[in-house]
């Protein structure tokens, strides 16, 4: 960790206005590995002893996209060769999410999507966005059966689908998984290590909601399987007798839970962070706390702020292995305080009680 202040004039450079994404939120997430608590983590807790987000009419219960009318098992399997989270074109770019809310969603439910995008910002990048004018978006409406999403970006108008039975916060992070480009993690390529299939309690018709995929359509992104991830099916998903299971943990963990719908797991947000590689170089807050109104700048960026952000900024977070420059006037110009990060880890500073609290009017970040 390095610190230094000087006064120095800079030669202007041109501002990249479109790598300032003002007002997220930073809510912080405790621990999500552990005991299980913090909310019901039986997927069919208050929903009458089924699972909201399997609609049998679905691929994988809860993703659109797959199944098309009049599909065989065969042509099912091979389109699946088709998309996947390992395509690039399939991720939203630099991680932001942009979307809109249907006019006919409720206050309350406004809510709920609020706090599950803000679940997001524990990530290193994806962020959730509301929509201007883009033409790439994702709107959230009810009006029509089911907890569903595409997976990842599709391109043009896609939906996520929030019937009346979806509306806990658990399940719209699971729907919003789907969206950013995660399929089921059962679904991986070495899931037979880990758990085992009971096909004979499992209807024909739905067998093909249980394939894996090999390594060229998805990827773990180097995590260990996560029996706690929040896209994990339960023990009775597609299940013909609900008493007995159509999946499970392998021997010696066979009566292990698997599957929740509570929050965000420490593997879910580490696949999240493998998937979407942080381009953020440094973020700038209005507060100490850094929980309030801030800017997030991408990698090797440099520019001056608007007004309503002159001299406001009292804390920054900086990506390892990057160094934040914050200039007192415009065009990186007057006196200047440099941050740099070591390359193990990123680091939080604190301007109060220094000469440099809210002065900050031009900035540039630089990473190797």
């Amino acid at each position: 960790m390095e610190v230094a202040l000087y006064a120095l004039a800079f030669f202007v450079c041109s501002v990249k206005a479109a790598s300032l994404f003002p007002g997220d939120s930073a809510n912080i997430l405790g621990n999500v590995d552990g005991p299980r608590s913090g909310g019901s983590w039986d997927i069919t807790t208050g929903h009458g002893g089924h699972d909201p987000v399997v609609r049998p009419t679905l691929f994988e219960g809860d993703i659109v996209g797959i199944i098309e009318a009049g599909d065989s098992e065969s042509a099912i399997v091979n389109r699946l060769t088709k998309s996947g989270l390992t395509s690039h074109t399939r991720r939203w770019p630099e991680g932001i999410v942009i979307y809109e809310l249907s006019s006919a969603l409720s206050t309350s439910e406004r809510s709920m999507l609020l706090a599950a995008f803000n679940e997001f910002n524990i990530t290193d990048t994806v962020r959730f966005h509301p929509r201007s004018t883009q033409s790439d978006y994702v709107l959230i409406k009810k009006n029509e059966p089911g907890c569903f999403a595409t997976i990842g970006k599709v391109g043009g108008v896609q939906y996520v689908n929030l019937a009346s039975d979806c509306w806990t916060h658990g399940i719209i992070i699971h729907e919003l998984m789907h969206t950013i480009g995660f399929y089921h993690e059962q679904a991986r390529t070495d899931r037979d290590a880990y758990v085992e299939l009971n096909l004979n309690n499992v209807s024909p018709a739905q067998r093909h909601n249980f394939q894996k995929y090999d390594a060229s359509q998805v990827t773990p992104g180097g995590t260990a399987y996560d029996f706690d991830s929040i896209t994990h099916y339960g023990p009775t998903e597609f299940a013909v007798n609900t008493s007995s299971w159509s999946l499970r943990a392998k021997a010696p963990n066979q009566i292990r839970p698997i599957g929740q719908r509570v929050r965000l797991s420490i593997t879910d947000i580490r696949e999240i962070n493998t998937m979407y590689p942080n381009s953020v170089c440094a973020i700038l807050y209005k507060d100490d706390g850094q929980t309030g109104p801030h800017l997030r700048f991408l990698k090797n960026t440099e520019a001056t702020f608007d007004a309503e952000w002159f001299d406001s900024f009292s804390s920054a977070r900086v990506t390892k292995a990057c160094t934040l420059t914050i200039y007192s006037q415009a065009g990186l110009q007057g006196a200047w305080q440099w941050y740099r990060a070591s390359t193990s880890e990123a680091y939080n500073w604190s301007f109060v009680g220094y000469s440099y609290d809210n002065f900050a009017r031009s900035m540039k970040c630089v990473c190797p």
